[in-house]
């Protein structure tokens, strides 16, 4: 025989109270359906800031090496490859 399902207060269209005091407590839902992409957003953005910086760096080598005498192996250890 299957048991009927509980109701679960996370489950409910009401996942935002707002108690009838002063000042408003909200309590949000913390289920995982609250906000599925955020973690791909946020792996989005951390991909694109990295490689914004690995262009700018990659950009500076040339100007640092031309102005500061700079060998090859010198910027490859600045930038992390060495």
């Amino acid at each position: 025989m299957i048991k009927p399902r509980t109701a679960n207060p996370l489950d409910s269209e009401k996942n935002l109270l707002i108690s009838k005091s002063r000042t408003p407590t909200l309590t949000m839902n913390t289920s995982s359906t609250y906000n599925p992409k955020r973690l791909l957003w946020a792996g989005f953005f951390a991909i694109m800031a990295a490689g914004a910086g690995f262009a700018i760096r990659g950009g500076i080598f040339g100007a640092w090496a031309a102005e500061y005498g700079f060998t090859a192996t010198q910027l490859g250890a600045i930038g992390g490859a060495g």
